[in-house]
């Protein structure tokens, strides 16, 4: 997809949040999404609107958008090469977000460019996106496995929670029933991703390098995804820990 179809794509679901408002009044702004979208910084987003974002269906499918948005503008301004001083306009009127500056993006959390642009033509195509963009990517069949997030049946961590040493036993969790895989993500806290590995079992004792990334951290979030027989997956939600004895 082009830039443009992109931007088309988020002026159409802008356009159904605006119909929608009385339902989202929980939502982070328009705004807020685009500031993580484009990488927090230490005083952007905090952690409870990234967990706000991972389970709530409506703001997953516009911060996915966003991102593909963000990461097509950094593509086509890597492409473009330095611009002179003064040289690029505001494109702001483009679209009601401010979406359209050439951005310095940060690390996106393990998510693939192929699901963003996958996302966006989605919500392109349902036009709503929210609900029937979820539901579509559910049953399509392509792409990621339908992830269920933020209800009864999600992995539920047991440590490290708040805080922890940097000799701590290791990451585990409780076992979720017809999982063969589990992901363990660990992301710093402008949701850079330190480590991502998998394992069968319950436990995920970090190497000497995972180490070394999680004590130059200092503080770090980490989450779980059980990966199931029947293609479903099952995650976490984010758990942030600080090192008590980091640098």
């Amino acid at each position: 997809m082009t830039i443009e179809q992109l931007r088309e794509a988020y002026r159409a679901h802008a356009a159904a949040r605006g119909d929608a408002a009385e339902g989202r009044r929980g939502c982070p702004a328009p705004e807020t999404l685009e500031q993580l979208a484009r990488g927090p910084g230490r005083d952007g987003p905090d952690l409870a609107t990234f967990d706000h974002v991972l389970t709530c269906q409506s703001c997953t499918a516009e911060f996915d958008l966003l991102r593909a948005i963000v990461v097509a503008e950094a593509q086509e301004a890597s492409a473009r090469g330095p611009s002179p001083v003064g040289a690029a306009g505001d494109a702001r009127d483009d679209l009601r977000a401010p979406v359209a500056r050439s951005p310095t993006v940060a690390r996106p959390p393990r998510v693939a460019m192929r699901r963003w642009a996958m996302a966006a033509a989605l919500v392109l195509a349902a036009g709503l996106g929210g609900e029937a963009w979820r539901r579509t990517r559910a049953a399509g069949g392509e792409g990621e496995a339908p992830v269920v997030r933020g209800d009864a049946s999600e992995v539920t961590v047991v440590a490290p929670t708040a805080r922890a040493s940097q000799s701590f036993d290791g990451f585990t969790w409780r076992a979720m029933p017809g999982a063969g895989r589990y992901v363990v993500e660990a992301l710093d806290t402008l949701g850079s991703v330190l480590f991502s590995r998998a394992t069968s079992d319950t436990l995920l004792v970090p190497t000497a390098a995972e180490r070394t990334a999680l004590a130059g951290a200092g503080s770090f979030d980490w989450m779980v995804t059980a990966q199931r027989g029947d293609g479903n997956e099952r995650r976490s939600p984010l758990t942030r820990v600080q090192l008590t004895d980091a640098r």
